[in-house]
């Protein structure tokens, strides 16, 4: 009687425990699924300023701004497609981590004058834990 006893004691603890884990999982794949339609989103609308440029205006983007830093909108543009493709990554690997692409990008000169003069606080929110990471990475290429 004690072994039937054990086992269900067993069987029940299993099952508490399979159950966490899928709660664990439906709750991070919810997570994942919410960011990846937001990145969406935000993809569909840079898409379409690639196709009106003047919509970058909306983002207090103007044409003296590209000037300062010999940018047109289509880099900057590009740039914004291209750092929030690998923030979203960053988000859903729940690590903050620059690629070696990334970094490749990032220690180009005019890149690293349009992320901090125009793409920075506009198009990428300069409290994100992304945008530290970047301007740590551009501070040490400076220094």
């Amino acid at each position: 009687m004690e072994n039937l006893d054990l086992i269900g004691i067993i069987s029940a603890t299993v099952a508490v425990i399979a159950a966490m884990i899928s709660l664990v999982n439906l709750r991070e794949s919810r997570r994942i699924a919410k960011y990846s339609e937001n990145s969406s989103l935000v993809f569909q609308t840079e898409s379409l300023a690639l196709k009106h440029k003047n919509l970058i205006k909306l983002h207090n983007i103007t044409e003296e701004m590209l000037e300062e830093v010999n940018a047109t909108a289509e880099e900057v543009i590009y740039l914004s497609l291209s750092i929030n493709a690998s923030r979203a990554f960053c988000q859903i690997q729940k690590k903050v981590e620059l690629s070696e692409f990334r970094k490749n990008m990032f220690k180009n000169k005019k890149v690293i004058m349009i992320w901090r003069h125009i793409i920075r606080g506009r198009l990428v929110s300069s409290d994100s834990s992304y945008a530290k990471v970047v301007d740590k990475y551009m501070d040490e290429i400076d220094s």
